[in-house]
């Protein structure tokens, strides 16, 4: 009987999302962070675009993701995919 073999297949899947631009958040990340912390609530800690983890002072900016609701972007995220074509 011949063994069976184990192999691992590692893939990247990339989702598409639609999201429109909400507003440029009225606090830093951080202030945001610790009264949701302090109401036992869900912190997101990273860009809903790009993935890259905020830092306390970082401002961010809702986004409205369709089928998801809202979530936060960087400035780097907002600056290219909204700002940018909002301002031409």
């Amino acid at each position: 009987m011949k063994k069976e073999r184990e192999i691992k297949i590692t893939r990247t899947m990339k989702h598409v999302i639609t999201a429109k631009y909400g507003m440029k958040w009225g606090t830093t990340y951080g202030d945001f962070k610790t009264i949701r912390e302090r109401h036992n609530l869900p912190v997101e800690k990273e860009c809903v675009l790009c993935n890259s983890q905020f830092n306390n002072n970082d401002t961010v900016h809702m986004v409205v993701v369709k089928g998801i609701g809202n979530r936060f972007c960087c400035n780097e995220c907002a600056d290219e995919y909204f700002i940018s074509k909002i301002s031409k």
